[in-house]
């Protein structure tokens, strides 16, 4: 027996075949993983930053001597990381991506991340002037979305 017969050939063709595919696999799930895992530590960043923008946006009021002044409880609004203001909600638009890799409103590259703040008040149910404010910041994404919470009040 000098050479391999044409059965052989079948089988080892089909043993590597089945390695290379399952390798392929193996490539195709963990590319999509790390874009998965990639999305989420972009939007937990970004609910991140709107909630620091909010805590500016209210330090910001205090030295002006209302504390939550445009902070309404019930109302949703959007935040932009170049603006100092909350912006009115409409059609809630897709953040940007500009050539800085700034998350913002303006010009660059649509992408797929939508956040909104909304702002309650805190605790629930308290009488006008609520003496603190719970803001929650929502990111979505397809098939996707996080949410952070936190609770501002008059510091000063």
């Amino acid at each position: 027996r000098a050479g391999f017969t044409l059965i052989e050939l079948v089988i080892a063709m089909a043993v590597i075949t089945t390695g290379v595919l399952a390798t392929v696999v193996l490539l195709t799930n963990s590319i999509a993983s790390a874009r998965a895992v990639r999305n989420e530590v972009v939007g937990v960043n970004l609910a991140q930053e709107a909630l620091e923008i909010v805590q500016n946006i209210r330090d910001q009021n205090v030295a002006a001597g209302q504390w939550n002044e445009g902070m309404a409880a019930g109302q949703t609004y959007r935040v932009d990381v170049l603006g100092a203001d909350l912006l009115e909600l409409g059609a809630n638009p897709p953040l940007n991506l500009d050539a800085n890799g700034f998350y913002t409103y303006g010009s660059g590259t649509e992408t797929f991340f939508r956040r909104t703040v909304a702002f309650a008040k805190y605790p629930a149910g308290c009488a006008d002037p609520c003496p603190s404010l719970r803001v929650t910041v929502t990111v979505s994404w397809p098939a996707r979305s996080f949410t952070a919470d936190s609770v501002i009040t008059e510091w000063r």
